[in-house]
């Protein structure tokens, strides 16, 4: 019952990668973050790619900070084993993710956390939405 963050050198990258976003969002939802770096920002551990879709399967939902990049592998990688997706409206993202179908983008942060909190809380539209989610990128 908690979202998966996965983002390389956060603490180097800064705002593009969404490092205060990150941080303000882990004060509201139990947040883990994977990747290079991830002592500097509390993180749990880096993730061998071998392990990425173990360990994306036992959470409800990856929740992305990044401000600037393009579509992420790791965010394919998570709805290939069935996350919904919450981020920011930016880039990419905005061609991919549909809201309310296979997760939830918005510019404004406190609407991402109101959105992971409902996942968390209700686990079966978590289901329902990774289940589109997985579709998505099977297709």
């Amino acid at each position: 019952n908690r979202g998966i963050v996965l983002v390389n050198n956060i603490h180097k990258r800064g705002r593009r990668l969404g490092l205060d976003i990150f941080k303000s969002a882990r004060e509201e939802l139990p947040l883990d973050l994977y990747g290079m770096g991830w002592e500097q920002v509390g993180g749990v551990s880096e993730l061998p790619h071998a392990q990425l879709p173990f360990v994306c399967a036992q959470y409800r939902f990856l929740y992305n900070p990044i401000r600037y990049t393009s579509l992420g592998l790791s965010i394919v990688e998570a709805m290939m084993v069935g996350l919904p997706i919450i981020g920011l409206a930016t880039t990419e993202l905005v061609t991919v993710i549909e809201n309310e179908v296979t997760g939830f983008l918005s510019l404004k942060p406190n609407e991402l956390v109101h959105v992971a909190k409902e996942l968390l809380a209700d686990e079966g539209l978590a289901h329902k939405w990774g289940k589109n989610s997985r579709e998505l990128a099977q297709e």
